[in-house]
């Protein structure tokens, strides 16, 4: 849902793989996989591209909680 609601601007792609994504994901073994295409618009604004990174660590910070 985070994915969607926050980085669909910002994101061409956004592909979860993996353990995470087959279901067979091992709490405190397994980590998340993940395929990123980012707009080229992203790219050419220093702006938008802060943002971007900002969401990214909301990200990052949930991806790691589910991950230990």
């Amino acid at each position: 849902k985070f994915v969607e609601k926050n980085l669909k601007p910002f994101c061409k792609y956004f592909i979860i793989h993996g353990s995470f994504a087959s279901y067979d994901f091992v709490p405190g073994w397994s980590d998340i996989d993940t395929f990123v295409v980012i707009k080229n618009e992203i790219l050419s604004s220093k702006k938008k591209l802060s943002l971007f990174e900002k969401k990214l660590k909301i990200l990052y910070k949930y991806f790691v909680s589910i991950c230990l």
